[in-house]
């Protein structure tokens, strides 16, 4: 357990769980998902350490979110994944959920590269949909390391699905020609994305996207 501020506490003066004041004892874990860990285990890793940094004894969730493995009552859980993010936000045990996004912004402490003005746009990932915070974040972010935003038609909670959501439920040819529709759809084929499934899918659509994770811990030309 360590000391720290509840991610809450942004929100509230009194802690909603503990009825007391907003400095309360918390652990925290990072989960960096399995299709990030398996695509790109540095970025998993860099995360974890800017983790470990800010936030001091953070433990690694190495457990696929589906597995079944009990979350202690009282964790928060920190996810770079939107798919986890909502597997850990329905569970019934009382742990929290927030994404690494939203723990840089409130964390303020973050070092920022910069990419002198390269322009983007977004593609929100379907769990995240009904979190503008997020959305808020990850805006906030792109931002900070000076990076210009086209805003899709549809984004934020008005996002559609990229695509991938659909395998298994269509054909190979009908899911890719969905991803196709969602990359056409969007201003720009420069796109940032926060979720490996859509990494994936707009790769497939034709897009050249970018994980967040990448403009934040990797250099790439501006």
């Amino acid at each position: 357990m360590i000391q720290s501020y509840c991610y809450l506490c942004t929100k509230h003066k009194t802690c909603p769980i503990t009825k007391e004041r907003s400095v309360i004892l918390i652990k925290y874990v990072y989960s960096p998902g399995c299709s990030l860990t398996d695509s790109k285990p540095h970025l998993g890793k860099k995360a974890y350490d800017y983790l470990n940094k800010s936030l001091g004894n953070v433990e690694v969730y190495d457990a696929c979110c589906r597995s079944g493995e009990p979350v202690p009552e009282g964790t928060v859980v920190i996810n770079t994944c939107p798919g986890c993010d909502e597997t850990f936000g329905n569970l019934s045990n009382k742990a929290k959920t927030v994404t690494l996004w939203e723990m840089i912004i409130k964390n303020g402490d973050f070092p920022f590269p910069k990419h002198n003005g390269m322009t983007l746009t977004i593609h929100d990932a379907c769990p995240m949909r009904k979190k503008p915070e997020v959305h808020l974040a990850v805006r906030k972010i792109l931002e900070e390391m000076d990076i210009k935003i086209i805003e899709a038609t549809r984004h934020g909670e008005a996002s559609v699905c990229c695509g991938y959501s659909y395998k298994g439920e269509l054909t190979d040819e009908e899911v890719h020609d969905k991803m196709k529709e969602r990359a056409n759809s969007l201003p720009l084929e420069d796109i940032c994305v926060y979720c490996t499934g859509c990494l994936s899918a707009m790769t497939i659509g034709g897009g050249k996207p970018l994980h967040l994770a990448e403009l934040l811990f990797e250099n790439h030309p501006s």
